[in-house]
């Protein structure tokens, strides 16, 4: 299964003034198309054979391994990489901020229902194309966006927690309608929660 998402549209514009050349870039005598960031969300409910699910991170790093008894050279070594899984256990623990330096395979899986080999049943969620965004956390309107401080976040299911944004979220800076930090700041047990 896999969801994109693309940009298009027209130039948002506004009126060229030389003192505003580093904000875009100038296209005619009198028009500057602003510099400006598309970011896209989805709020997804996935459930993996019911709804006692877990969120988990299996955490990929490298270490040598001696292979001189393998080789005959002393102090020969190969290096390999290995995970360790890491349960997230609470809303706070899975918001993810993404990085390059400690890459992660994002799982979700019902530890209840498992293979014929003993691993439970999962789906692993691939992120591609993240970006990161630009505005200071909790300054002015950042609030209103405050899900792309994150490349994913899991938080319990509740129903009045419909969406992660609002469309006034260009109005409300100041005091959101709709502020998506809040959701995991309630910081609730997310391991095999049924909803």
């Amino acid at each position: 299964m896999e969801v994109r998402a693309v940009s298009t549209g027209y130039i948002d514009t506004t009126f060229y003034n030389q003192a505003e050349d580093k904000y875009g870039f100038r296209l005619h005598d009198n028009i500057l198309a602003n510099l400006h960031h598309h970011m896209f969300h989805f709020k997804v409910d996935l459930d993996v054979l019911g709804t006692s699910n877990r969120y988990e991170t299996l955490d990929i790093e490298a270490e040598d391994v001696d292979i001189s008894e393998d080789t005959g050279n002393p102090g020969d070594k190969y290096n390999q990489i290995f995970y360790t899984k890491n349960l997230k256990n609470t809303e706070t623990e899975a918001a993810y901020k993404f990085n390059f330096d400690t890459p992660k395979y994002h799982i979700i899986h019902n530890n209840a229902e498992k293979t014929r080999f003993g691993v439970p049943k999962a789906y692993r969620i691939q992120m591609n194309g993240m970006s990161k965004q630009t505005l200071k956390e909790n300054t002015r309107n950042e609030a209103t966006v405050s899900w792309s401080r994150y490349q994913m976040a899991v938080t319990k299911y509740k129903h009045d927690e419909f969406g992660g944004s609002s469309p006034y979220k260009m109005f409300d800076g100041r005091s959101p309608i709709v502020n998506f930090q809040q959701y995991i700041d309630y910081n609730d047990t997310i391991v095999d929660q049924v909803s």
